[in-house]
């Protein structure tokens, strides 16, 4: 059994907890766990009246945050007799502290013309009974609107920047939490999701470009090399034909006369048809 527990403790408050073990033989070994951290204990062990067993004390020192509300702290016993059972009490510590606060914006960045919306998020032991908004250097805009815990501020700009505050009671007290707003300038592609939209763009069009110009490089290469297959197919024909036409004119000089002895008996064809002459030059 756990001692020394008495009932809702406040944030930073210490207590002493007392765990026993009677009747042991040895004397049994007692450990302490808060949730699933283990805890140095005091130990002390005497022994009973029939001076056979042990009566073993155990002692530890808590001082609770408001993280340990409802978190269990255990006393455990180890003994050879219970390799195979475990044997442990616990108890339920509950932790009573003022509201924490987060608060959480819609976007990273805002720009002119967007519209922020900031979530306060409030725990607390009791629960936070109200949360309020407020601007700590001014007063706030005409269009800024309260929807619980939200704040929300429309058609952004220069004006508006500065820190907004969200407070949270409880009968315990009260927090508070700011956020400190900056508004840019409208830029093209500045939300991270355009940016996002534009890299993947861009790494589309990059690869679409480079597909085309693959494409476009191997037509080019296909058709150089049945241009260059054409070159060479018709220098081959028409040179054979060059070679055929030499053959027939040098078997046509071979059957004719000579040229010039030609011309000469044409033109003394004219005075003396029946005769012929040859003139060799």
């Amino acid at each position: 059994v756990i001692t020394g527990y008495d009932g809702v403790l406040m944030e930073g408050d210490t207590i002493q907890l007392t765990c026993q073990s009677t009747g042991s033989k040895p004397a049994a070994n007692i450990r302490w766990f808060k949730g699933n951290q283990e805890l140095k204990g005091q130990r002390r062990e005497k022994k009973d009246n029939n001076k056979k067993t042990f009566t073993v004390i155990s002692t530890v020192n808590i001082t609770v945050e408001w993280v340990d509300n409802m978190t269990p702290v255990r006393c455990q016993m180890d003994h050879p007799a219970l390799r195979t059972t475990l044997l442990q009490t616990s108890q339920d510590l509950h932790v009573q502290y003022k509201p924490r606060l987060v608060i959480t914006p819609s976007s990273d960045i805002f720009e002119e013309g967007d519209t922020m919306e900031l979530s306060c998020i409030a725990t607390g032991n009791p629960n936070p009974s109200s949360i309020q908004w407020a601007r700590r250097d001014g007063e706030m805009p005409d269009r800024a609107r309260i929807l619980g815990n939200k704040l929300v501020i429309t058609a952004l700009n220069k004006t508006d920047n500065g820190t907004y505050k969200c407070e949270g009671f409880n009968n315990i007290g009260h927090s508070a939490e700011e956020y400190t707003l900056y508004v840019r300038e409208a830029q093209c592609f500045t939300d991270p999701a355009r940016h996002t939209i534009r890299a993947k763009y861009q790494a589309t069009f990059a690869a679409q470009i480079g597909t085309d110009q693959a494409v476009i490089g191997g037509v080019v290469a296909v058709v150089l090399f049945i241009t260059l297959c054409l070159l060479i197919v018709l220098t081959h024909y028409f040179g054979r034909q060059k070679g055929t036409y030499f053959t027939h004119e040098a078997k046509g000089a071979e059957d004719a006369p000579d040229a010039d002895t030609a011309i000469l008996n044409a033109e003394g064809g004219h005075s003396h048809p029946e005769e012929k002459k040859e003139y060799f030059l």
